[in-house]
């Protein structure tokens, strides 16, 4: 319901509008979603906030809306309407089917490059044409930026920005704040009241910034402290953040974002124009260094149902072998698989994924007669154009598949210009394996891995136990068990003394057998870690599977979360965690990662905006809702936390620290019969396998017997229990243990560096 003064204008104002609801308050005005009775549409109807609105004053708000009004351009949100009625001054302007910008960024934080640049560059459009006619926005930020349905972006509140800087003192005087701290130019926060279209080119350059690092070029606690950065700093290079981000691009941003006005461009249509001519010479460059991007989607299955998983293999392996061509990037195979069976056009994969190509391709396995056939019909599609580069159907015996996934990888890879060393074409070429029912196996294995269930790491465990009995010299084979060994202590209830070392054990033969593989260097940087606390050799270990698939987001995603927030190195976790989530832009849990490592920085509030982002995709995922629920109780919010808490209990596992972290807020909330149970839960199922004495360490101390936490803590470093890495070593909610005399002990005990 319209409550006071609204009511009083939604009444005023009957013959005109039909106020229906608010839609959001912001710095200056409330919105409502509003009838136009005229003309029977929609339109969204501000009013501006009763303060700000007596200083202003209906004359000149009226005169500065007509001269907004009076801009007409395909990228700017045109003014409707306005006046003064029942004391208050509104307009109204189209209301626009999608979103804000900064809705995005609360969902994705990031955006792909290509996505980031053509908002820019329409709002850098709409701005240089209100400048030629005399106006300068002064408040560009992600609020004022609207993403329609069909991507167009539209810039937002001309009026009231020019209205508050039109040169009256009492406004400032007053405090009312003209712009917004994070996008503010340098002469701008200092009050300079002759400002011109650079202070527009700086904003711009702001939010570019933030579309493609995640977060604004500077951050501070409060708004004075944002501002002042900007005198006395200069933001992370763009290209530090996200190595990815063209090195044109990175020049125009920096440029734009140049402390002193003359230094940068002097107008916005130059910024469009260095950011096309970036993305031009991108392209140019990338064909002469041979760097393309590429996504290879789930291939389709036409044979039997029960081939999928063959199909869904033969996918992977290609992917797999084009990612170790030298100058391609290869889409990570979380974010490809969400393309299965899509209706969706090449141009807006490509846009969401931030890819130039896709590998897409049907498969048939015929096992009739007396030789079973493989039949692979890859096609690569430009993106841009949506046009077929190239297309071929492979026929071969299933004793030839590997020779067709060369062939695939082969082609593609000359298709785009890339050439291959003799060394690489024969690593391409190579046979991972002469056993035919190991490799069948191998598939299979994968497949039920990708599952990402107790049942399905079960499942692959065992069938990648088969098909190396097959055949003991499968490196790939015993590689991917590694993988399965190192997430086993957060999906199963075996001790870590029955899991890290055989991960370490399978990572070390897959070398033995083939060296050139990535991913067992991965799986020993985590056993590292997690188990031995060797961190030299884990960090060494990490580096190497990175400097051999630079590319691989889980390695990054392992990196961050098990050397560096535990090592202490917090913004390098934050960078690695956004990394492994440009790689993989569409996973979930990827996203969810990057807001805990935020958490484990200490970067609550970050944290939040982050995690309620993926709950607006998806509202059930665990990892989201525990990591939310966990910056609320540092937040001091128990009452908030409990039934996001309670969301982040996986039924099928109940992991013991989610278990003790609801326990935990339990005790805080006050319900300490509750919290008391969930301790009996843990304590009983000790008897049935391992539970994680670090978790029940928490919870202890979240019911005040600190003296058995310590002893549970002390069991945890005899089992080198996982979670002193992931919870004790690094999360702000085991803060007050760390500082116990008795946790620096334990901290020792692991032998951490004194530096962190």
């Amino acid at each position: 319901m319209l409550q006071g003064t609204v009511s009083k204008l939604a009444d005023a104002l009957r013959d005109r509008y039909l106020i229906e609801r608010e839609l959001g308050r912001g710095g200056t005005a409330t919105v409502y979603l509003a009838r136009d009775l005229k003309h029977g549409r929609h339109v969204a109807l501000k009013v501006l906030h009763p303060e700000l609105a007596a200083r202003l004053g209906p004359e000149r708000f009226q005169r500065e809306i007509e001269t907004a009004a009076r801009l007409q351009h395909p990228h700017i949100l045109t003014v409707h309407d306005s006046g003064e009625t029942a004391g208050q001054l509104w307009f109204t302007m189209p209301f626009v089917e999608g979103e804000s910008l900064r809705d995005r960024l609360r969902r994705e934080q990031q955006l792909p490059v290509d996505v980031a640049l053509r908002i820019a560059t329409d709002a850098a459009r709409a701005l240089q044409y209100a400048h030629e006619h005399g106006v300068i926005h002064r408040d560009i930020k992600p609020e004022n930026l609207l993403l329609t349905k069909d991507g167009s972006t539209l810039v937002a509140d001309f009026g009231i920005a020019r209205a508050l800087s039109g040169g009256d003192d009492r406004l400032t005087e007053t405090g009312i704040s003209v712009g917004t701290p994070a996008y503010m130019s340098p002469e701008q926060a200092a009050g300079d009241r002759t400002l011109d279209a650079r202070t527009d080119v700086y904003a711009v350059g702001a939010v570019l910034y933030e579309m493609l690092a995640g977060e604004p070029p500077f951050t501070g606690p409060t708004a004075q402290a944002v501002i002042a950065k900007r005198f006395h700093t200069d933001p992370i290079p763009l290209r530090t953040v996200r190595p990815s981000v063209p090195a044109h691009v990175e020049r125009a941003v920096t440029r734009a974002l140049a402390r002193i006005t003359t230094d940068r461009f002097a107008s916005t249509a130059e910024l469009a124009r260095a950011l096309d001519e970036g993305t031009h010479a991108r392209h140019e460059d990338t064909a002469a260094s041979g760097l393309r991007r590429i996504a290879v989607l789930p291939f389709d299955n036409l044979g039997a149902p029960d081939n999928a998983y063959f199909a869904d293999g033969i996918a992977d392996e290609i992917r797999g072998k084009l990612a170790t061509v030298a100058g391609l990037q290869v889409m990570a195979r979380t974010s490809s698989a969400q393309y299965a069976h899509t209706a969706k056009p090449p141009g807006e994969i490509g846009r969401e994924l931030g890819v130039d190509y896709l590998l897409t391709g049907t498969v048939r396995w015929d096992r009739e007669g007396t030789q079973s056939r493989v039949r692979v019909s890859p096609e690569l599609v430009q993106t841009a154009s949506g046009a077929t580069q190239w297309q071929q159907a492979f026929d071969a015996p299933l004793t030839d598949v590997f020779h067709v996934q060369s062939d695939v990888a082969e082609r593609v890879a000359r298709e785009l210009g890339l050439a291959l060393a003799a060394g690489q074409r024969r690593y391409l070429q190579e046979r991972p394996t002469g056993n035919l029912a190991a490799y069948d196996l191998y598939l299979r294995g994968r497949y039920a891995w990708h599952q990402r269930t107790a049942a399905g790491l079960d499942e692959a465990r065992r069938l990648l136990e088969q098909a190396i009995q097959l055949d003991p010299a499968f490196a790939p084979a015993h590689a991917a068990l590694a993988e399965i060994y190192a997430v086993l202590p957060l999906w199963s209830d075996l001790p870590p003394d029955q899991t890290y070392p055989r991960a370490k054990a399978a990572a070390l033969e897959a070398l033995r057998l083939d060296s050139t593989l990535a991913a067992p260097f991965a799986v020993l940087g985590d056993v590292y870690a997690m188990y031995e606390w060797n961190w030299a050799e884990a960090e060494r270990n990490f580096r190497q599977s990175l400097a051999l698939d630079p590319n691989n987001a889980n390695t990054h995603h392992w990196y961050q979360s098990d050397y560096l927030a535990t090592v202490g190195r917090l913004d390098e976790s934050v960078a690695e965690a956004r990394r492994a989530h440009e790689l993989d832009p569409l996973s979930v849990m990827l996203n969810a990662t990057v807001g805990h490592a935020l958490y484990r920085g200490g970067r609550v509030e970050e944290a939040e905006t982050q995690l309620r982002g993926v709950l607006a995709v998806d509202s059930s995922f665990i990892l989201a809702n525990s990591t939310l629920g966990m910056v609320h109780l540092v937040q001091g919010r128990a009452g908030d936390a409990l039934p996001l808490l309670e969301r982040g209990i996986d039924p099928r596992v109940r992991y013991s620290l989610d278990v003790a972290l609801l326990g935990y807020g339990y005790s805080k909330a006050e319900r300490r019969r509750e919290a008391e149970a969930l301790r009996e839960e843990l304590l009983g199922r000790r008897s049935r396998g391992y539970v994680s004495p670090v978790s029940i360490a928490l919870l202890a101390a979240g019911l005040g017997d600190t003296a058995e936490a310590f002893v549970w803590l002390g069991r945890g470093v005899e089992a080198h229990d996982p979670v002193l890495n992931y919870g004790f070593a690094s999360q702000p909610l085991f803060e007050p243990l760390r500082r116990d005399p008795r946790g620096v002990e334990i901290l020792r005990a692991m032998r951490l560096p004194e530096t962190r």
